[in-house]
């Protein structure tokens, strides 16, 4: 069973991505729907209950905010998107912490993977390859 995400999840995910993504004066690329599909494109090569996982994660996401905030996740305005993502980071719940490293490594993976990204913080892996074959090898 491979299934990719649903309409109300790609939207819940982008929400997410816009909390949680870096940002500064420098760095300020809108790649949410880049990072949103790629996560979409490898999910069927996810073991099942991971799949499962996201997917529970992300419909708890967005129905979850309507018992504090009477509206869905991808509604809410930015300042109650960064807390109620906050509360779930540091929830006295394990899966809800859980659940969120999930969410958020996915996140995060792509977008340091970014060229774009790499190349904002100076990092260039031909020049690591480079390096690290140029070392001396350890003999164990």
């Amino acid at each position: 069973m491979k299934i990719r995400f649903f309409t109300f999840e790609k939207q819940t995910y982008l929400k997410f991505c816009q909390v949680v993504l870096p940002r500064n004066e420098r760095l300020n690329l809108a790649i949410e729907d880049e990072i949103v599909e790629k996560i979409n494109h490898m999910l069927p090569n996810l073991p099942i209950l991971i799949q499962l996982g996201i997917h529970f994660a992300l419909a708890l996401l967005e129905i979850g905010s309507l018992a504090k905030y009477r509206c869905r996740f991808k509604n809410l305005g930015q300042e109650n998107s960064h807390i109620y993502i906050y509360q779930w980071i540091h929830s006295s719940f394990p899966l809800l912490r859980d659940l969120s490293k999930i969410l958020n490594g996915l996140v995060l993976v792509h977008f340091y993977d970014d060229p774009r990204v790499m190349q904002h913080l100076g990092y260039s892996i031909n020049d690591h390859i480079q390096h690290v074959n140029s070392l001396p090898e350890i003999k164990s």
